[in-house]
Parts: C-alpha cells; sequence; structure tokens
C-alpha cells in the first residue's frame, strides 16, 4: 500500500485480499505418496522454481515429486529425465490436477517473485494436505501459519521430508479453514467493497 501513497499520491487506501472460487476447505485426512509442484510451466518463473526444486531440493532425496502443468518447454522435459524420483503430468485437465493437488502429501510451491498471493496456493490450501513454501510465496498474503516457509534448499528439504511422515489432521484442517474463512472470505470482502462504494 506505500507504494500507492508514494508514485500514485493515495491517501484513503483499503486492501482486500484476492477473491477465489473456494469457499471451504476441502483437504484428505492422512498421509499421500508423494510432493507435488504444479504451475503453468510455459511461465519462464515457474520453469525456475522447479529448476530450483530438482536441482536443490530433492536432488539426491527419494521423496517422490510430481510436476504438473501446461506447455513445459521440450528443454525442461529433458532436465527432468535425468530425475528418477520425479514425473512430469504435462497438460493436465482441472479434474486431473485438482486430484492432484487433494492426493499430495506436501504442495511445495516455491516463489522467485513477491508479487502476492498466488491463486495456486490458495488452491493448495483450500485442496491440498501441507505446503511447503519460501517466503516470496507468501509475502502479504495473512497466511504464513497455515505455510511451512523455508528459504535455504537444505531447510526446504528438512520441512518437506518431516511433513511427508506426518499425517494431515482434523485440527490441521480446522486452523486452516479459521485462517482462510478470515482472510479470504468472498462474501465478506464483496461486503467490503459495496461499503467502500457507499463513502
Amino acid at each position: 500500500m506505500n507504494l500507492y501513497r508514494k508514485f500514485f499520491g493515495a491517501l484513503n487506501i483499503s486492501f482486500l485480499p484476492a477473491f477465489n472460487g473456494w469457499d471451504k476447505v476441502d483437504s484428505l485426512e492422512g498421509r499421500g505418496n508423494y510432493c507435488l509442484y504444479h504451475g503453468n510451466l510455459g511461465i519462464n518463473e515457474n520453469e525456475k522454481a522447479v529448476k530450483w526444486l530438482l536441482n536443490h531440493v530433492f536432488k539426491g532425496s527419494d521423496i517422490p515429486l510430481i510436476v504438473a502443468g501446461k506447455r513445459p518447454s521440450e528443454s525442461l522435459e529433458k532436465f527432468m529425465e535425468e530425475f528418477t524420483n520425479c514425473s512430469l503430468v504435462e497438460n493436465p485437465t482441472d479434474h486431473e490436477l485438482q486430484d492432484l493437488i487433494h492426493k499430495a502429501q506436501v504442495n511445495v510451491l516455491p516463489s522467485f517473485n513477491n508479487t502476492g498471493v498466488k491463486l495456486k496456493l490458495l488452491n493448495a490450501l483450500y485442496n491440498g494436505r501441507h505446503c511447503v513454501v519460501n517466503s516470496a510465496a507468501v509475502e502479504g498474503a495473512s497466511i504464513p501459519n497455515i505455510c511451512v516457509v523455508a528459504d535455504e534448499p537444505t531447510d526446504f528439504l528438512a520441512k518437506t521430508t518431516a511433513l511427508f511422515q506426518q499425517p494431515f489432521t482434523t485440527a490441521d484442517m480446522q486452523q486452516r479453514e479459521k485462517v482462510l474463512s478470515e482472510y479470504y472470505n468472498n462474501e465478506t470482502n464483496a461486503a467490503a467493497i459495496v461499503a467502500l462504494l457507499k463513502k
């Protein structure tokens, strides 16, 4: 918000979180048997995230990683062939992607730009189990306490490995529901917009 004050001279600024397509947490209890990174793989930042995960986090690990997304480049496909614990799901349907998110044990979603909350992270929080991210992925998102944050590769791997063994519980879901319903409630946020328009 300081950016708007500084560059646009805006004085009366209100912040509203992103609207999204989910109204309740629909995660599965228990454990899955793979980690998941998902995103539009045709976007450079997402390809960079996959390469970072493979080169610096999952290299040498026996934890299975599924990478799912649209339009992966040939160079990314070739790069991924070097990693026996990694598989690519190319151009999944919406249903297939939601199924992957739902069944993953850990959604690993590092980001290399801090452009606000990512909808793919909200999707994973509403529909998946554990989430491990870096600081840039949650900057300004009001949700770090329902994600596990790690910036260094060794820390990212250690936290992912620990969560890979840890069942996702009813208590985890309740905590997530509490946080998400407070900050990402579409009805409440729409009412806030209406109230602002009436000022």
